[in-house]
């Protein structure tokens, strides 16, 4: 039975600390800042995770075993997705993606593979012995109550002068400039921070690593600069028993793959207002909703024709048929998330429109499904 459109509660516990990961990604919505940190996180994750992302926390893994020395870090990758595709073909929502290999590719595989070995040979296993207590090594836990920052740095080498934090990365660690990340690099300077704090005297340097060596600033200045941007972000989180949510939600540029799309009103009430022109500081999720028209079976799936919110004309195409959408849907009101989208075509007057056109499968070589597609029904007025 096709899930009602979730709810946000109207409370939430609030988050004590916050997560050096999480921080330098955020933008400017306090709700998206409160949830992705608060103890009831998991219960506001309304749409998957998807093959991509559950695929590069195994990888994550799998190099940071193999940044420790650990021999059958490939070995143990392979296992590790092994055991995890049993727990998504066993969940609903995750089911349709649950073979990872399928799902992100040949060629991923083999790149990832490639990455283990590489940093199996080029990062030799540190000590623990020099500096008590575990504060060198892989998955090394800091926190800082007067930041308010938990969490665990991949890797840290170096003796009781100096040493090195190392966040090792799957992916692209640069910017368009060449520069590392802003969000890697507040990550890794959070983190030099927490370790300050417990040795004041260590020189640090900080680096990303994806195979290849990327230096972040650890000077005075950049921490000072880190610090004044974490102390900026705690104070939005008051601390206290609870949170009311209402009045929270800022709809903009945080709204991209945050989890919490179907259920933040916000959302929901200001996309349809992007949709005609899409702001240029917004990338505007794979999302519609409106009345649908007319649902066609085809060979490729079905096809769902709608009204959106907006009032535009739009189609659906290639719809799994167990997503339970069928004729019976006509005239009713939904809502589907994460679609695929091919290239937009900007406007007569230069405008950005959000696409009419959005797809479940793939219609040419090379496309893949939609694989956290989630469908939502609103509730008849």
């Amino acid at each position: 039975m096709m899930q009602p459109i979730p709810r946000i509660p109207p409370t939430l516990q609030v988050p004590v600390f916050l997560s050096p990961s999480l921080i330098g990604s955020w933008r400017e919505c306090r709700l998206k800042l409160f949830a992705l940190h608060s103890p009831d996180r998991a219960a506001l994750e309304f749409l998957p995770k998807g093959p991509f992302a559950e695929f590069g926390t195994l990888a994550h893994k799998a190099i940071k075993a193999a940044a420790g020395g650990d021999r059958d870090a490939v070995a143990a990758f392979e296992r590790m997705i092994d055991e995890r595709q049993i727990t998504l073909a066993a969940n609903a929502a995750s089911a349709r993606y649950a073979d990872l290999r399928a799902a992100v590719g040949p060629a991923r595989m083999a790149a990832t593979r490639d990455l283990v070995e590489r940093q199996l040979r080029r990062l030799s296993a540190p000590t623990r012995t020099e500096v008590p207590p575990r504060r060198r090594g892989r998955e090394v836990f800091l926190e800082s109550t007067v930041l308010r920052l938990r969490g665990s740095a991949d890797l840290i080498r170096g003796g009781r002068a100096s040493a090195e934090i190392v966040d090792l990365k799957t992916g692209n660690t640069t910017d368009d400039s060449g520069q590392a990340r802003p969000a890697y690099a507040l990550q890794l300077q959070a983190y030099a921070l927490m370790l300050l704090e417990q040795e004041p005297e260590v020189r640090l340097q900080l680096s990303l690593d994806n195979g290849e060596r990327v230096v972040v600033p650890s000077d005075e200045e950049a921490l000072s600069a880190a610090r004044r941007r974490i102390d900026a972000i705690t104070a939005l989180l008051p601390l206290g028993p609870e949170f009311v949510t209402t009045g929270l939600a800022t709809a903009g540029s945080d709204c991209y793959q945050c989890p919490l799309r179907p259920g933040c009103a916000a959302y929901r009430e200001t996309a349809p207002t992007w949709w005609h022109d899409v702001p240029a500081d917004v990338k505007a999720p794979a999302d519609i909703w409106g009345r649908i028209q007319r649902i066609d079976s085809r060979p490729d799936g079905i096809t769902a024709t709608l009204v959106d919110a907006s009032g535009r004309g739009v189609r659906i195409v290639g719809l799994d048929e167990q997503i339970g959408i069928s004729a019976e849907r006509e005239g009713t009101e939904l809502a589907f998330f994460n679609l695929e989208v091919d290239a937009v075509k900007p406007g007569f007057q230069g405008q950005r429109p959000h696409t009419r056109l959005f797809r479940d499968g793939p219609v040419r070589p090379g496309q893949h499904r939609a694989w956290t597609l989630a469908v939502f029904q609103f509730e008849a007025s």
